[in-house]
């Protein structure tokens, strides 16, 4: 069986919007992350870790019940 050859996206940007499930489906059939998407992605993580608030921490106290 003859396997078909894989296009490699190297950007987050070279993902389309989809308009439906199987169009996505059909899309990612044939297309691989590179090495450099990788990379491109935790710069991004990286950015948005200096972007977004810390999350709020839950204060850990005892309410006593009656």
């Amino acid at each position: 069986m003859k396997e078909k050859k894989r296009t490699i996206i190297n950007s987050i940007r070279e993902i389309p919007r989809f308009k439906s499930e199987d169009e996505e489906r059909a899309w990612w059939a044939d297309h691989d992350f590179s090495e450099q998407f990788y990379k491109e992605l935790d710069d991004t993580t990286t950015q948005l870790d200096e972007i977004l608030p810390l999350p709020k921490r839950r204060l850990s106290r005892k309410i006593a019940h009656r």
